[in-house]
């Protein structure tokens, strides 16, 4: 199934009712232990993440930041995976480490 830019909140397993209509909104409205789900497709924003929200796209290819993914000062128990951020000619690759 290809979901193309649609932007939920998982809570507690469940998908919650409401589209955001960027990855920032869903961010913002996430409680800790949610995870952002992004669709394919590609983002325009910068997007600053939050402690304990995680955020996981389709596919790595299939969704793409074109913008800046930043962390607060005090960084913990967060996942972002399955997607791909470019800033200015600049390839992130968010790949998990141990």
């Amino acid at each position: 199934m290809t979901v193309l830019n649609e932007i939920y909140v998982i809570h507690n397993g469940t998908a919650q009712t409401g589209l955001y209509s960027s990855i920032q909104a869903a961010i913002d409205a996430a409680q800790t232990g949610d995870t952002v789900f992004v669709g394919k497709g590609t983002y325009n924003e910068n997007v600053a993440l939050k402690n304990g929200v995680n955020v996981k796209g389709q596919s790595q290819a299939g969704v793409v930041l074109n913008g800046t993914l930043s962390t607060p000062d005090s960084f913990d128990n967060v996942t972002v995976r399955n997607l791909t951020v470019n800033n200015g000619g600049m390839l992130l690759d968010m790949t998990g480490t141990s």
